[in-house]
Parts: structure tokens; sequence; C-alpha cells
């Protein structure tokens, strides 16, 4: 999955080569693990895809990874 950010916040996501724009931000929240586990810090959001689908997605470092698509 690719994702283009402005400002770091997502408004395009590519699935299966296809890009779809982001309508709007629904939520975003940032989660911290445990240090004694030292996990990292990951950044999420909740957004509305222009096709009509909301998809939770997380930043992690420089990677981006999609947790979960509801149409």
């Amino acid at each position: 999955m690719e994702v283009v950010q402005r400002a770091g916040a997502p408004i395009q996501v590519s699935r299966r080569g296809r890009p779809e724009p982001v309508r709007r931000i629904i939520d975003s929240w940032v989660y911290r693990s445990e240090w004694w586990r030292r996990e990292r810090r990951r950044r999420y959001f909740l957004v509305e895809l222009a096709g009509g689908s909301a998809a939770e997605l997380f930043q992690e470092g420089e990677s981006w990874v999609l947790s979960r698509l509801s149409d």
C-alpha cells in the first residue's frame, strides 16, 4: 500500500495500484506501547475515501499499514 501525505496526514491511498483520494479525516490518534516492549509509536488515521469506504491506517516510522477497511 502506498500513501501520499501532506503535512503528515494522508491525502491519497493506493491499493492494488489504484489511487483513491482521501475525502476527509474522520479521526486521528497516537498509540504508544510500553517502553519495555520496545514497540514503536504508531500514528493512526481513520479516513473516508472518495469511493465512500472508511479506512484505518497507521504510520510506523516511514511505513504505512492499512489495518482495516470498511465499505
